[in-house]
């Protein structure tokens, strides 16, 4: 355990040769294949097409927040409390992100068994009709 806190303790990234065109460009790599990767699951059929996208979008969001919490345990470890404030208000834009998208969901899915029920009960008044 004391090694694992340890190596986050003096994780930097120049430590291993990188910097920050390095970390820009397998950044940019992830999104692209993010990217590709939803475009090619299109093609696939609607039912096999939003499960895909579902197990894609928990992998990205997965490793976004691991990351996240990485560096946040760094800041905390080495006690750089305005890099820990740094990144918690910009990983906030993910969870209000987040936030949103499960709000809307459950909205539209109201929004689906209402109309359902107003169908249902509309053709109930026309068999009496």
């Amino acid at each position: 355990m004391e090694t694992a806190i340890d190596f986050i303790k003096e994780f930097r990234l120049s430590n291993y040769g990188w910097g920050l065109m390095d970390v820009l460009v397998v950044t940019g790599v992830i999104l692209a294949g993010y990217i590709v990767a939803n475009g090619l699951i299109s093609f696939l059929p609607t039912a096999t097409a939003g499960r895909s996208r579902k197990i894609l979008r928990v992998v990205v969001s997965s490793m976004a927040y691991s990351i996240i919490i990485f560096f946040m345990l760094n800041a905390l470890l080495i006690k750089d409390y305005p890099k820990l404030a740094a990144i918690i208000l910009s990983s906030t834009l993910l969870y209000i992100r987040q936030g949103f998208r499960l709000l809307y969901e459950k909205y539209d899915n109201l929004i689906e068994k209402m109309a359902r029920l107003i169908d249902k009960i509309a053709r109930g008044n026309r068999e009496e009709n």
